[in-house]
């Protein structure tokens, strides 16, 4: 019988040490029940049950900071996910070192010691057919329609300009399948960004640039 029970030393300790984890709650939640279901219209009674109540709620508590700590576990986690993926977006558009990385990926015969600019045409001369000719280094990204759909002109020419300072940098002899002072569009940044170091002599069929 529960009136009979007399509680020892360790039991005491015990009540103690599961009172302050809360794994003692099913014991209160017994509790509630059985003053429930044999109810008494008395103060001792009633604050009983209002004692049981007071012990339990810590635990409900407890319960719902875990369910809210899942939640900002979750938050945190998904903010790390938009995080990198904002990272991955911007990546493009970063550091030199992804236009340099472009250039050289459209470097077409790298180990010339000539290079060919021009215009491109499917008909006639044009600057890819001078440079098969003088098997010279040419420039061809082979994705430009779909970069051009996400850089603007300005960081597609970077592109370009990577690629003329790689080769600069190697001391090629630069030949110009077209006429310099009639260039538009991109091969008229070239031309602009080669005045700055050579000036240009026709050569023939072809123009050569004369390092200043």
């Amino acid at each position: 019988m529960a009136d009979d029970y007399e509680p020892n030393a360790l039991g005491i300790t015990g009540s103690v040490v599961l009172g302050f984890t809360g794994l003692d709650a099913y014991k209160d939640i017994g509790d509630i029940a059985y003053g429930i279901y044999n109810w008494e219209w008395t103060w001792s009674h009633a604050g009983m049950m209002a004692f049981n109540l007071v012990s339990l709620a810590p635990v409900i508590g407890a319960a719902k900071s875990l369910k809210y700590a899942d939640e900002v576990l979750d938050g945190v986690e998904n903010t790390a996910d938009t995080v990198k993926l904002v990272n991955k977006c911007d990546a493009p558009k970063g550091g030199a070192s992804f236009f340099d990385d472009l250039a050289m990926s459209a470097t077409r015969n790298a180990d010339s010691t000539k290079l060919v600019l021009g215009k491109w045409s499917t008909t006639g001369q044009s600057y890819q057919k001078v440079a098969a000719h003088y098997k010279a280094t040419y420039f061809k990204l082979e994705n430009w329609r779909e970069l051009s759909k996400t850089l603007s002109d300005k960081e597609l020419w970077k592109i370009n300009e990577a690629f003329l300072r790689q080769q600069i940098k190697q001391g090629k002899q630069i030949i110009l399948s077209h006429d310099p002072s009639k260039a538009t569009g991109f091969f008229k940044n070239e031309v602009d960004f080669l005045s700055k170091f050579y000036r240009f002599e026709k050569d023939g069929w072809v123009w050569k640039a004369i390092p200043k």
